[in-house]
């Protein structure tokens, strides 16, 4: 069966301009969970990731997801 792209929830993105106004408490809280996370990706021999992120409220958010989808089919055709 043909690979067929599909769009999906996978990342949790924060903006820094509203961690930077949480209580300390709360920050602290955020920096232990996020801690846990690295170690858990190091245990399992994962690389640390960058990623370049879009709000899909600008215009140019579609033609975003048609590059993604075109590649991703592409990957799979190989």
């Amino acid at each position: 069966m043909p690979y067929k792209f599909k769009r999906e929830e996978k990342y949790l993105v924060l903006k820094l301009e509203g961690i930077d106004k949480l209580p300390d408490q709360m920050l602290e809280n955020l920096k232990a969970v996020l801690s846990y996370i690295e170690s858990l990706r190091r245990a399992q021999g994962k690389k640390d990731n960058s990623y370049i992120v879009v709000n899909e409220d600008e215009p140019y958010a579609e033609a975003v997801w048609k590059l993604i989808q075109e590649e991703e089919e592409r990957k799979h055709r190989v």
